[in-house]
């Protein structure tokens, strides 16, 4: 089967296989644990099954250890050592991610920032 990426499906998760997916950059990025799930998407978030994405390049897996943070300015998706901003409330509703964790500004200054995730 070839793969593809698809920048279109940007923030829709789902179950595939043998776990659940997000899809992030167009590919999609394995979500570790039920710990992982519950610290970064709020409690509605769907993922159904949908064989389908299967086909979907797989991208690298969200570390276990991600989060949402939020210092009063920006909300960060951090994941493998990098801070990436939501730019908007309809972007944070699209991936179905929380509003993060409150944290100073100190914390967030200090990551290495990444893209901003803006689809």
């Amino acid at each position: 089967m070839s793969e593809r990426t698809d920048t279109n499906l940007n923030g829709r998760g789902f179950a595939y296989a043998d776990g659940l997916w997000l899809i992030d950059k167009g590919q999609r990025r394995a979500i570790p644990t039920p710990e992982t799930r519950n610290r970064l998407f709020v409690d509605n978030k769907n993922f159904p099954d949908e064989p389908s994405l299967g086909d979907i390049q797989r991208g690298p897996d969200i570390n276990a250890d991600a989060a949402m943070i939020n210092d009063g300015t920006t909300i960060y998706f951090v994941d493998n050592g990098r801070a990436r901003g939501i730019a908007s409330p309809a972007v944070l509703q699209k991936y179905g991610f929380h509003g993060g964790d409150r944290v100073p500004s100190t914390v967030t200054a200090s990551l290495p920032k990444g893209d901003v995730i803006a689809d």
